[in-house]
């Protein structure tokens, strides 16, 4: 037998749905970032402002790294979102790697948003030096949104975690003895 006979328990359907609509979502943005990407020509430079000035601006806000590696970034959220979204459909069926498959998705997705937080936080400190006057004002308002960002995203993440590790959730992917 491929699935094991027990029923699917209620955590196991939301999280399922949630994942899946999320995956969908998220490969539709990368697919549409692709489009608008290549064929609106962001990869040629930002439209209405000069090259340098655009230059400039990302460099200054730390984003040429994404700029120079967009397609390949798009390509790479389009292919883990279809990962994602695959373990999340196997999940609902019940697949005991499925189950494994999210919770280490969601143990990356902790790290990624902390990895989130601490690049806000840094790019508020640097936009602070910048500007003296507020410096203060600034880093404040970066370290509040690096935390509430690292809380939000650990909260959903770990939560995630925590209601495929419950003792009703693993035993729904055991396999019955043969």
């Amino acid at each position: 037998m491929d699935a094991p006979s027990a029923e699917r328990p209620r955590a196991v359907t939301v999280i399922g749905w949630i994942w899946l609509v999320v995956a969908a979502l998220r490969f539709a943005d990368g697919f549409l970032g692709c489009i608008v990407w290549k064929v609106g020509g962001l990869d040629r430079g930002v439209p209405l402002l000069s090259l340098r000035a655009s230059e400039l601006q990302l460099r200054a806000l730390g984003l040429d790294f994404f700029m120079r590696h967009a397609t390949e970034l798009l390509v790479a959220q389009i292919l883990l979102a279809a990962a994602v979204a695959y373990a999340a459909f196997e999940l609902l069926r019940l697949k005991p790697w499925a189950r494994r498959a999210i919770e280490a998705f969601a143990w990356l997705g902790i790290l990624v948003t902390l990895a989130i937080a601490v690049y806000t936080f840094a790019w508020t400190v640097a936009v602070a030096r910048a500007t003296p006057a507020e410096d203060e004002q600034i880093r404040i308002a970066g370290l509040f949104a690096a935390i509430v960002i690292a809380l939000i995203g650990s909260a959903l993440f770990g939560g995630t975690i925590y209601f495929l590790r419950r003792p009703a959730v693993r035993r729904a992917f055991e396999t019955p003895a043969a």
